[in-house]
């Protein structure tokens, strides 16, 4: 073989410059980790420069072909000769700069990459965060587009933004209340948009924070003067307190009302619905009202009055649910809740 043809082919799989082929990804708002999707880099490594070392050829010598190889380890493209892991997210530049690839390799390394960006394992995240129960009759709604790209939305807005509840209580109703538990059903439209208030439950406040004024006219209503506002005592008794959105920015009320919670708890309500009977729906505005519309009421049971607002408190005021709904359970023989929260 001719040695200037050998050495040139050698040439094309060498190269003598050192090349970088950069990735950017910026998937606006959706986090495939914990902490971040970062940019990333593919290098390719190269053999050293051909001016400063010589070449001694054997016509004896076969020619092979040279190519970086890349890999991956769940979804995380790997470039083994620079002994490197990097994550990324964009498939089209991946290869961007690695001129021997063929495209058969492209096309793999494009499938790879693609399913890097959905690697995150929020569906785990969240099982982790409520009853086994809820999660088993949720889990295909998880994993629907919408929910996702709504979460991992949420997650990456933590970074830059104060999101209530914190992220390890979004799901506390869920947690609390086990589907199998629920007596009744209390509906709320989005979460406390203030410090500290937020808990994962409606009208619920933590144990030290100043209660709210719409939380202070149900306490009237049972006759209570209380401490606190924490009403874990009744999600534990089976009232199922949820919100219609399950997060929201500080200081912006319903900030997050378009962002797809309300398909998500619409689908929580058909499953009650269709899952259970003899469920008391306390609905208090024309809000949980309209939200609950298609309750099956040869099933369950409705109550309705205005929302326990100061602006609306009037038609609440003396409507007397909670005494209605354990005249219910008791007819029907169950154990009524004890409204008076535990001091």
């Amino acid at each position: 073989m001719n040695k200037i043809k050998v050495q040139k082919t050698i040439d094309s799989f060498f190269p003598v410059k050192r090349k970088k082929s950069i990735i950017t990804s910026n998937e606006g708002g959706t986090n495939n980790s914990s902490d971040s999707v970062t940019s990333t880099c593919v290098e390719e490594l190269e053999a050293a420069d051909n001016d400063t070392k010589k070449r001694k050829i054997d016509d004896s010598v076969g020619v092979g072909t040279a190519l970086d190889e890349v890999s991956t380890v769940n979804g995380v493209a790997i470039n083994e000769d620079a002994g490197t892991l990097k994550e990324t997210t964009n498939m089209e530049e991946v290869v961007a700069g690695n001129k021997d690839t063929n495209m058969a390799e492209v096309s793999t390394l494009k499938e790879t990459i693609g399913v890097a960006a959905t690697t995150y394992p929020y569906a785990e995240e969240i099982k982790s965060l409520m009853h086994a129960e809820w999660y088993e009759h949720l889990k295909d709604e998880l994993r629907k587009s919408y929910f996702q790209k709504m979460y991992l939305k949420i997650k990456e807005e933590r970074k830059t933004k104060v999101i209530y509840p914190p992220a390890r209580l979004v799901f506390n109703a869920f947690l609390k209340t086990p589907l199998s538990n629920i007596k009744v059903v209390i509906v709320g439209q989005d979460p406390y948009h203030q410090k500290g208030q937020a808990m994962g439950l409606c009208f619920s406040v933590p144990v030290g924070i100043k209660i709210p004024p719409s939380l202070k006219n149900m306490l009237k209503e049972i006759k209570q003067t209380s401490n606190h506002g924490d009403l874990i005592s009744w999600a534990e008794q089976g009232v199922f307190l949820l919100n219609t959105s399950l997060t929201v920015e500080e200081n912006k009320p319903a900030s997050h009302k378009n962002y797809g919670w309300e398909t998500f708890t619409d689908k929580v309500i058909n499953i009650i619905n269709e899952k259970k009977e003899k469920i008391i729906f306390m609905l208090w505005g024309n809000f949980a009202i309209k939200k609950c519309s298609k309750i099956d009421t040869k099933k369950h049971f409705i109550l309705k009055a205005g929302h326990p607002s100061p602006l609306s408190v009037r038609h609440f005021a003396n409507c007397d649910h909670f005494n209605k709904c354990n005249e219910i359970l008791k007819r029907h023989g169950m154990a009524p809740i004890k409204w008076e929260l535990p001091q």
